[in-house]
């Protein structure tokens, strides 16, 4: 689990929730006999779902749990990587954890603007020569980019996890 910022050992406020309080936060608003109607559910159960886990520890029923379920049984990034393009997002997983201790932020940061740096040569180096990127050179771009955002986020989990203190 993810450490809040500053606090190594806490976990961050939105990984603490449970699925049902996620639910609860974004049903909050709408009314529940419409939102059940236009999703094809009956109000109670989508009361259900918003409701806390169960008391014996088995896995809740709602539809976060499951996903969350199915993907610990698979391990297979491309569950959530269509949920979020469904979501008109991007999944981003950490590259890799870095190394411990102050010296190792520095190589770490240094790690993620070299890739910048790699980023903003490819879209230049197309922008130059052809003055225009090229609907293959936006693939290549999309590769860098999801490469930079892992390794972005390798550096703020191990700065949330207390991984760069002494």
């Amino acid at each position: 689990m993810r450490d809040s910022p500053g606090v190594a050992g806490s976990p961050a406020p939105e990984f603490h929730k449970s699925a049902g309080q996620i639910l609860r936060e974004n049903l909050g608003p709408l009314d529940l006999k419409m939102a059940a109607r236009q999703l094809g559910l009956t109000p109670k159960l989508l009361e259900r779902w918003c409701g806390p886990p169960p008391a014996d520890g088995s896995l809740p029923d709602d539809p976060l749990s499951r996903l969350a379920g199915l993907w610990h049984l698979t391990q297979d990034q491309r569950l959530l990587e269509w949920l979020c393009q469904r979501c008109d997002g991007y999944f981003v997983s950490p590259r890799h954890q870095p190394d411990a201790g102050p010296a190792s932020a520095l190589t770490a940061l240094q790690k993620v603007v070299s890739e910048f740096a790699h980023l903003l040569a490819r879209v230049t180096d197309s922008l130059v020569r052809e003055g225009q990127i090229s609907t293959q050179e936006s693939v290549e771009i999309r590769r860098i980019w999801q490469n930079l955002k892992g390794i972005g986020e390798s550096f703020v989990v191990a700065t949330e996890s207390g991984r760069f203190r002494p």
